[in-house]
C-alpha cells in the first residue's frame, strides 16, 4: 500500500489492527533502536542448531510488539522457517483461550504453511509423504474424530493437499463453532504429547530440506485477562516449550510483575521487554527523540501534508507513546474529517478522536482505581508487586516507561478525569 495522498487513503493506511508487513514494513517502519529486538535476534542467531530457543516477549498492549516481531521475522527470514500464529487474526476466542488452543493453533499454522504448493514441491517426496500421511490420520481420527463433522478431503488428492485442507478446515471451525472447540479440547486433553510429536515430525522435515529450523511467532497471548494468562503460562509452561522448535510468545505485562513470573520464566530461555516510547521524563520534561519517533509513525505514511500540525501534536501527546493508540486516533480523526467533507484533519477532529478513546478507557475503571492512579501520577513508582497496579497496567490506565530505571505514570487520556476530581494538578 502506497503512502496516503488524501484522507480516504489515511483511513486505509492507518489501520490499528493490522501489523506492518511486506512493503509497508519497509516504508512505514519506525526504527526505535529497540534493545529487545536486537537481543532477541542475537539470541536466536547464535543458538546451536540443536538448541530450540523459547522466549517470552512482553510490553503493554499497543506498544508495537507485533511490528517488532514482523521486523524480527524479516531480519531472520534466511535463518529460520518462520511460522506466525495470531490468536486474534485467526479469530480464536481470547476470552476462553487455553494452552491446548495455542499448541493446536501452532500445529495447524505449521502444517498449513509447510504444505503450501510452492513449499511442498521442493521437499523429499517419500519421507515427507509418510509424515504427511501420519499427520492426516491424526487430524481425521484424533482432532476431529467421529463426533465432529468436517469435510473429508477427496481420496485422489495428494497427502500434502489433504493436510493443507484439514488445517484450513480446523482453523475455520475452531474459530466459529463453540461446540467444535469444546469437543476438540476434550479429545486433545489426553493426546497433547501426540500433537507435539506431530509438530516435531513436520519441523524435522522442514529443517532437513531447508537447513532452517522452525521459529513460531505466537501473538495476542498478551490479550487475555491476567488470571487466564497466568493459568496458561504458569500451569502449562513446560508443555508450551516442549516442541523441538524455537518459539516466541507474547505475554501480558502484568505477569512480568507478578510473584509468579520467576516460576513462569523458568521454562523459557529468556524474556524481553519492549517499553513504550518515552515522550516525557519523570519530571515532565519533553523527550525530543521520542516525539520524533512517534511523529515518524504518522509522517512515514503520508505522501502529502493531510493533518494540521496542532492536530498531530495533540494526538501524539494523547498516545502516551503507544503506537497503536496513535494510529487509531489518526484513523478516527480522518474518518471524522471525511464525514464533514474536509480535506485535512483539524484540531477539532483530533480532539473528538481523543475524547472517544478517553471515554472508552474511563468506562473500564472502578471508583477505587482513581486513588491508585493519582498516587502513581504523584510518585511515578511502578509498585510492581501491587495487584491493583498490575491490573491498571494491563488495562493501559497506567503506562510504563524506562530510561535509566522503570517507572510509570497515568495514561494522558485519563489525566483530565483526575484533574476534574481534584486528584491531579491542572
Amino acid at each position: 500500500m502506497s503512502k496516503a495522498k488524501n484522507l480516504t487513503d489515511v483511513v486505509r493506511v492507518f489501520n490499528p489492527v493490522q501489523p506492518l508487513s511486506g512493503t509497508e514494513l519497509t516504508e512505514y517502519y519506525v526504527d526505535r533502536q529497540s534493545e529487545a529486538l536486537a537481543q532477541m535476534e542475537t539470541r536466536l542467531r547464535v543458538a546451536r542448531k540443536d538448541e530450540p530457543i523459547k522466549l517470552l516477549f512482553t510490553g503493554q498492549r499497543g506498544c508495537g510488539k507485533s511490528t517488532e516481531l514482523a521486523k524480527l521475522a524479516h531480519n531472520l527470514r534466511r535463518h529460520f522457517f518462520i511460522v506466525p500464529f495470531s490468536v486474534q487474526r485467526q479469530r480464536w476466542p481470547i476470552t476462553e483461550l487455553t494452552y491446548s488452543d495455542l499448541i493446536l493453533g501452532m500445529a495447524s499454522a505449521l502444517f498449513r504453511q509447510a504444505t503450501e504448493k510452492h513449499i511442498i514441491t521442493q521437499a523429499p517426496a517419500q519421507i515427507l509423504d509418510d509424515t504427511l500421511d501420519d499427520i492426516r490420520l491424526f487430524f481425521e481420527n484424533t482432532v476431529f474424530g467421529p463426533e465432529i463433522p468436517y469435510r473429508v478431503p477427496e481420496r485422489k488428492l495428494e497427502n500434502s493437499v489433504k493436510v493443507n485442507a484439514l488445517a484450513v478446515e480446523l482453523q475455520t471451525k475452531f474459530s466459529a463453532e463453540g461446540v467444535t472447540r469444546d469437543g476438540i479440547r476434550k479429545r486433545l486433553e489426553r493426546r497433547m504429547g501426540e500433537l507435539i510429536g506431530k509438530i516435531d515430525m513436520m519441523a524435522d522435515q522442514v529443517q532437513i530440506k531447508y537447513k532452517r529450523p522452525v521459529l513460531f511467532l505466537v501473538e495476542d497471548t498478551d490479550k487475555p485477562d491476567l488470571e487466564r494468562a497466568r493459568a496458561i503460562f504458569l500451569g502449562y509452561g513446560a508443555t508450551l516449550t516442549a516442541m523441538r522448535a524455537s518459539v516466541i510468545y507474547t505475554i501480558p505485562v502484568g505477569l512480568r510483575y507478578s510473584t509468579d513470573f520467576n516460576a513462569i520464566q523458568s521454562h523459557f530461555s529468556d524474556s524481553f521487554f519492549l517499553p513504550n516510547i518515552l515522550l516525557k521524563h519523570k519530571d515532565g520534561r519533553r523527550d525530543a527523540e521520542g516525539y520524533k519517533q512517534m511523529a515518524s509513525a504518522i509522517n512515514n505514511r503520508l505522501a502529502l501534508p493531510l493533518i494540521d500540525l496542532d492536530a498531530q501534536t495533540a494526538m501524539l501527546e494523547a498516545s502516551g507513546g503507544l503506537m497503536r493508540i496513535l494510529i487509531r486516533l489518526t484513523q478516527r480523526a480522518a474518518v471524522r474529517a471525511l464525514a464533514q467533507d474536509r480535506e485535512r484533519v483539524t484540531l477539532a477532529d483530533a480532539r473528538a478522536s481523543i475524547e472517544k478513546d478517553r471515554g472508552d478507557l474511563t468506562a473500564m475503571l472502578a471508583p477505587a482505581d482513581y486513588a491508585t492512579l493519582a498516587a502513581r501520577h504523584l510518585d511515578k513508582r511502578l509498585m510492581s508487586g501491587d495487584a491493583s497496579t498490575q491490573q491498571l497496567l494491563h488495562a493501559l490506565a497506567l503506562l510504563e516507561y524506562r530510561n535509566g530505571d522503570s517507572w510509570c505514570d497515568v495514561n494522558p487520556l485519563l489525566l483530565p478525569s483526575l484533574q476534574e476530581l481534584g486528584l491531579a494538578a491542572v
